[in-house]
């Protein structure tokens, strides 16, 4: 006998009377559970913030279960932006996840079940790098004289990272919602191993610090970029006659 769906039914045996015994029949209630399943995740090692990732997950039946389940998958990183979160319709196995925020993210996979099939989730690390920077700076007026005002500019920009066909909709700086268009933090000017000065970045990733204090002679002036929670550290050097 095989169960045709899920719940209680009362199954009945009956057996015919012949010349040595009664008719007889018997009955017994037999319960038909759902079949429980497992899922597996299979995030890639890593990514940079601002990628997409193809996260694969499949959902299998656990024996004495059997079948093919339906429904659907939810993978989720944790964020609340709209792509870390992505959801695989079964049979397919796949779906593109973008996450929000840098760092180690747990991922979760999550089975809804269905009609015939227990529910089920899973989870699998994924190591999401900062986005790479790159910082310039500029001194004016260059060369200058002992004892003038001299401009120090540091300007801040991110980095291109790989984009993948789903990313087709985003800007490289990122499209205000996955990851800030102009990077935060603050940049650190220096003359040798003297430091000038720390000063915020503005809205354009610009820091700009005045000076007067330059001796006579050639001197290589740096800025170094703090980085952020989205933005890698960067330094950079000139000379200032």
């Amino acid at each position: 006998m095989s169960g045709t769906g899920i719940g209680t039914c009362t199954v009945t045996a009956t057996k015919a009377a012949d010349a040595n015994y009664n008719a007889t029949t018997a009955t017994v209630n037999v319960t038909v559970s759902k079949a429980a399943t497992t899922i597996t995740i299979s995030p890639p090692a890593a990514i940079t913030l601002g990628q997409s990732v193809s996260v694969t997950a499949t959902v299998a039946v656990t024996a004495p279960g059997s079948g093919t389940p339906s429904g659907t998958i939810t993978i989720s990183d944790g964020g609340a932006t709209a792509g870390d979160t992505c959801t695989i319709t079964l049979p397919a196995t796949s779906c593109s996840l973008t996450p929000g925020a840098a760092g180690n993210q747990t991922l979760t996979a999550t089975y809804a079940g269905d009609s015939s099939f227990t529910s089920s989730s899973a989870s699998g690390s994924l190591a999401v790098g900062v986005r790479p920077t790159a910082i310039t700076l500029t001194s004016s007026p260059n060369p200058s004289h002992v004892g003038e005002l001299v401009s120090l500019t540091a300007t801040v920009t991110l980095l291109p990272v790989t984009r993948s066909a789903s990313d087709a909709g985003l800007t490289q700086a990122g499209d205000g919602v996955k990851v800030a268009a102009v990077p935060t933090g603050s940049v650190t000017f220096s003359d040798g191993a003297t430091v000038l000065g720390t000063v915020p970045l503005d809205a354009n990733g610009v820091a700009t610090l005045a000076i007067w204090t330059l001796t006579q002679g050639a001197h290589t002036l740096s800025a170094r970029y703090s980085g952020d929670a989205s933005a890698a550290v960067a330094t950079v050097t000139a000379a200032q006659q």
